[in-house]
């Protein structure tokens, strides 16, 4: 199995951008970026890979110099050191494809895998102190005209209330590609995170626990610099199990390599 490098031109797309540089880059590495990615082109890993090592040294934590160490270090065969910078960029980026995707043909690259299936998750957790956990205002106290100083609405149970909370999530990605060669895939995903807040201020105010899911399906497109995605999906947000919203529809992506 080859891996399909996608968008080897790493100018400015999306999370590319962040972090800008720490210092100003000279001539020089400005020219042996381009030389970089113009090996890349080239399907020439093992030569980009120390170019990228040397910018980096200079550059540390910069995401499209990782992303392009990460590109060589595949392409070079160094599949440990590329699978865990894809790890490191999904953690700030969990859910770009083009990530997903390179990711997904490392891991298949190391387990020596012909399957078109992949399968990732994701979980975290962690506690947490929020100064407006009910998304509350200032005051219960609202004035309404300010020249009229008698003049008042008090809304009650408004306030805003400081809590610390537990939360616990969970992501589920599937992609399966289509007959071999091409660039079709079907895609589909399921997310749920729930939330417990300490204050029993927020218990009156059936504000204690969130809830939120997601599931979504539909069909990924990748080819050349060119990525685009279609899935129909479902959200529900919930409070204590009792008042919740729901929403479902289209949920569009588009993404192209400079």
């Amino acid at each position: 199995m080859s891996l399909k490098i996608i968008g080897l031109c790493m100018v400015v797309i999306g999370f590319l951008a962040a972090p800008l540089w720490a210092q100003t880059p000279s001539a020089e590495d400005a020219a042996q970026w381009r030389r970089a990615e113009y090996l890349l082109q080239k399907g020439q890993g093992e030569e980009a890979y120390p170019i990228y090592a040397e910018l980096l040294s200079k550059f540390p934590g910069h995401n499209a110099l990782l992303l392009g160490r990460a590109r060589s270090a595949a392409l070079s065969r160094r599949l440990d050191e590329a699978e865990a910078i894809y790890r490191d960029l999904l953690e700030k980026y969990p859910r770009d494809p083009i990530l997903l995707n390179e990711r997904d043909q490392v891991l298949a690259l190391k387990a020596g895998a012909t399957s078109a299936t992949f399968f990732s998750l994701r979980l975290r957790a962690g506690y947490i102190y929020d100064s407006n956990a009910n998304q509350g205002a200032e005051s219960d106290v609202v004035q309404v005209f300010p020249n009229l100083n008698n003049l008042r609405i008090t809304f009650r149970d408004t306030k805003k209330i400081a809590s610390s909370a537990a939360y616990f999530g969970a992501n589920l990605d599937f992609s399966r590609r289509l007959p071999s060669g091409s660039p079709w895939s079907f895609v589909a995903d399921s997310s749920f995170y729930i939330r417990g807040n300490e204050d029993s201020a927020l218990k009156d105010l059936k504000n204690s626990e969130w809830q939120w899911y997601r599931l979504g399906a539909g069909l990924r497109y990748a080819k050349g610099q060119n990525l685009f995605e279609f899935r129909v999906k479902g959200e529900v947000f919930d409070y204590e199990l009792t008042n919740h919203v729901l929403s479902w529809g289209p949920e569009i992506t588009y993404l192209r390599a400079v």
